[in-house]
């Protein structure tokens, strides 16, 4: 409980520090940063670096599926954003926001806390691997791709390769996979990292904290919008991937139930920042990113209930 009590403090003080202007605008770039190039890294390091990964029983549910579940999920939400279209006739660039910010959820920046929150740092082990194997790519890939169809701009294909490549937490992990292949992380690099790695959920929080924007008196007519892309995200996706989860696996253990608890995390601000860049409309992202974030905080320990009984 008190997990869940330190983020919650964590994203009032961000909203608040940005609300009285306590901090410079746009200070949550420094916060980014400082996570992206310093605090993700160490973590990868600290939970890639003592994982066990080989070819055995479980190697599906341990490693395979945490990778395949956000491209599985991503293609789950164009089919039901395209059903609710059927029904809202939404603008074509309204249809691209609700696609993106539906079918990518926020495995880092709020997954890892709510992760260690409920889980302990045992459960991070599979988080990054969904983030990094999983959402990170369908983010420069897909959610680019996507963002410059809907957008009707055209997207140089070497920039997402480079985006890709030079992204400090996936050229760790890359660097991080290639050594093990010869040679063992020693136990000193760990220990000397696991500060580093703890200091992502406060970070990353208050950074989140900082980019919430709780003025909602102007956009009402987006309330469809809204309603539609979070009952993808927080709802019938992740039953989607609850079902498809209970009919791979005889019994949900430890990596099969965070690939699920993952599944249902808050609308991913990154996405959010590639929908705006691509000039798609930016009232409904940023109302789809605010509501988001605050209404996972309630659905997501229901999604934990619900998995304590499998």
């Amino acid at each position: 409980m008190e997990h869940l009590t330190i983020i919650l403090i964590c994203l009032v003080f961000g909203y608040l520090f940005k609300a009285f202007r306590l901090v410079p605008p746009n200070s949550f770039l420094i916060l980014n940063k400082i996570v992206t190039h310093l605090c993700l890294p160490a973590l990868v390091i600290t939970k890639i670096g003592i994982l066990n990964i080989s070819v055995q029983s479980n190697f599906f549910a341990t490693f395979l599926w945490p990778i395949l579940m956000p491209w599985l999920f991503f293609f789950v939400a164009i089919a039901l954003a395209l059903i609710f279209q059927k029904f809202f006739k939404f603008s074509h660039p309204v249809l691209g926001v609700i696609i993106l910010l539906g079918g990518l959820g926020n495995t880092a920046f709020v997954g890892f806390p709510l992760v260690e929150a409920f889980y302990g740092k045992e459960g991070l082990k599979t988080g990054v691997l969904v983030d990094q194997l999983g959402s990170f790519f369908v983010l420069a890939i897909l959610g680019t791709l996507f963002a410059s169809y809907f957008s009707g701009k055209q997207v140089k294909i070497a920039a997402v390769v480079r985006r890709i490549l030079f992204f400090p937490p996936f050229f760790t992990l890359m660097f991080l996979m290639l050594l093990r292949l010869y040679f063992s992380v020693p136990s000193f690099v760990i220990n000397t990292l696991n500060p580093i790695s703890d200091m992502l959920a406060p970070i990353a929080l208050l950074s989140i904290g900082m980019q919430l924007n709780l003025n909602f008196k102007h956009h009402q007519h987006q309330a469809a919008a809204v309603a539609a892309c979070l009952a993808i995200k927080l709802v019938i996706g992740p039953l989607i991937i609850f079902i498809i989860s209970l009919l791979l696996f005889d019994k949900l253990l430890l990596p099969a139930k965070i690939v699920v608890f993952e599944s249902a995390m808050a609308p991913m601000i990154s996405a959010g920042i590639i929908a705006t860049d691509f000039g798609l409309p930016e009232a409904e992202t940023s109302q789809i990113i605010t509501v988001g974030t605050i209404l996972s905080f309630v659905t997501i320990p229901i999604w934990y209930a619900v998995l304590q009984y499998f």
